[in-house]
């Protein structure tokens, strides 16, 4: 699973015109010069054997009045560095630039981070890393950004993000606390997979919840989607167990039914598998609820359940719960 995993990443980084993967780093920390004249500044990264990078990391600001602006991707990818301090000077984390430090545990940014983006990959794998605050400035976390943290207990996300990429939180197996900022816009496909939530709210301002992007976590019990959301994608909660209520939007149009492409089975349904689930409480009136379209076979118009490879797929537990209406 981690090499598949760790292919995956990979090939993000190439699709996005990355450079390719180092084989390690040595304790020398490199400084590469760029730019020109009074917009030059340095890039940080490592070469040679990963393991000889090790304890406490401290980014310098400046170098002989320089700022350092940048870490490289996959700059110290697979070292043992158990601490990063990130001063206020570096404004990008490069793709995959901390995957694989297994034994990072504390993360520091600046107070005055001026980092927007978490880039794809960049803690991917940090496995003993248990808390993450993530700065305000950050617009967007990229997808694969803490994939495959599973000590992860606790992610403090800024006010100022606005997009939590495609499988940004895939498999944090122990995260059960997250607070979705009322700037948010988009929660990407399959982002908090196999997450340790038991609770989530999804604010209004979010237009698009990706397909699965809660899909298997199974300590889920309370889902609240406020208003705003038209659609529950496929495989959204799919998998969620333990989910026992859910909160609608007036503004909910569709229940989605399983994806399919080129008639290849890709995910289940929005509430496939959510045997506990017991009530649905819904914003608009009773009228309004029967005009959503819940999908419970492959079509609109299929009252029947998919079934692939012995596993049943159909949105029936949220058609059996019982409604509560203008909640």
């Amino acid at each position: 699973m981690k090499k598949a995993m760790f292919a995956a990443l990979t090939a993000a980084v190439l699709l996005a015109g990355a450079v390719p993967f180092l084989s390690g780093c040595k304790a020398d920390i490199n400084y590469t010069l760029s730019g020109e004249g009074e917009n030059k500044y340095y890039i940080a990264s490592c070469t040679g054997v990963a393991s000889a990078l090790s304890g406490e990391l401290v980014i310098p600001d400046y170098i002989d009045g320089i700022p350092v602006k940048e870490i490289a991707a996959e700059g110290f990818v697979n070292t043992a560095v158990t601490k990063l301090v990130i001063p206020a000077t570096v404004e990008k984390l490069g793709n995959l630039a901390f995957a694989y430090c297994t034994g990072l545990s504390e993360i520091e940014f600046a107070g005055d981070s001026r980092i927007t983006e978490i880039s794809q990959g960049a803690f991917a794998f940090c496995t003993a890393l248990k808390y993450i605050d993530i700065p305000e400035g950050v617009e967007k976390i990229g997808p694969m950004a803490f994939t495959g943290d599973d000590r992860l207990k606790s992610a403090e996300l800024p006010q100022t993000l606005t997009e939590i990429s495609y499988r940004a939180f895939y498999n944090c197996t122990r995260l059960e606390s997250v607070n979705l900022p009322p700037q948010l816009q988009t929660v990407g496909d399959l982002a908090f997979y196999y997450a340790g939530l038991t609770d989530v709210t999804v604010p209004e301002s979010v237009q698009t919840i990706g397909k699965g992007a809660f899909h298997s976590c199974t300590s889920l019990k309370t889902a609240m989607v406020e208003a705003g959301v038209t659609a529950v994608d496929c495989g959204v909660f799919g998998y969620c167990t333990a989910l026992e209520s859910v909160y609608l939007p007036q503004t909910l149009q569709k229940i989605e039914g399983a994806f399919f492409m080129d008639d290849s089975f890709i995910m289940g349904h929005a509430f496939h598998n959510c045997a506990s689930l017991k009530d649905v409480y819904f914003a608009g009136s009773e009228e309004q609820w029967n005009a959503v379209q819940i999908i419970v076979g492959k079509t609109p118009d299929d009252n029947s359940s998919v079934t692939v490879n012995g596993a049943t797929y159909d949105n029936t537990a949220v058609k059996n719960a019982v409604k509560h209406y203008g909640i």
